[in-house]
């Protein structure tokens, strides 16, 4: 068996069934697709929705749609159709607290976004666990398609997420502002 890590801002796609795709979610999402008929099935890690829920940072929404567009065309570019695609999503708890003027819930708003996109896109949604105020470790096992999830339930746990999503969060503000205006970023999968 090959465990694959899915970190924040990631996405894996596999077609191989000893495969198992891992990842650690707080306030991020996880969209998990398959396609039972090619056995192409694929996770993404966001930690914004988009640019809806800007909150004065820069890169919100750099994850949330560009997330899922680069999975799904991964998945499609491996055999899969998109007709026959189908959803379980998890995550969005509220570790990270109230943002900005005590309203904006981050966790909230990757789930909503996350639901709301797999609807317009008429993608079926056959399991899902998100919202709550605990972080998740997710387990994606390519022999049966299904997802193990493990409720992260300890206080002292939660807040360690929550300052390692902070601190990501912050890094990325700081690359973003050190880049000139109208740059192009570019990365490796």
């Amino acid at each position: 068996m090959t465990t694959l890590q899915v970190s924040p801002g990631e996405y894996r796609v596999s077609d191989q069934h000893s495969v198992v795709l891992k990842t650690l979610l707080g306030s991020c999402v996880a969209v998990c697709l398959y396609d039972d008929t090619s056995h192409v099935f694929g996770m993404n890690h966001f930690l914004l929705a988009s640019d809806k829920y800007r909150q004065n940072s820069p890169i919100s929404g750099r994850y949330g749609i560009h997330a899922m567009e680069l999975l799904i065309n991964a998945m499609l570019k491996r055999g899969a159709e998109r007709r026959r695609l189908k959803a379980k999503v998890f995550g969005g708890a509220n570790v990270l607290g109230k943002i900005g003027s005590g309203h904006f819930n981050i966790g909230q708003a990757n789930s909503e976004f996350a639901l709301h996109f797999l609807q317009q896109e008429s993608i079926p949604i056959v399991a899902r666990d998100v919202g709550g105020e605990y972080g998740r470790n997710v387990l994606f096992d390519g022999q049966d398609m299904g997802v193990y999830v493990q409720l992260i339930d300890g206080r002292q746990q939660t807040r360690s997420l929550a300052e390692v999503e902070s601190h990501w969060l912050k890094q990325q503000q700081q690359q973003q502002e050190q880049e000139p205006a109208g740059a192009v970023v570019f990365w490796d999968d």
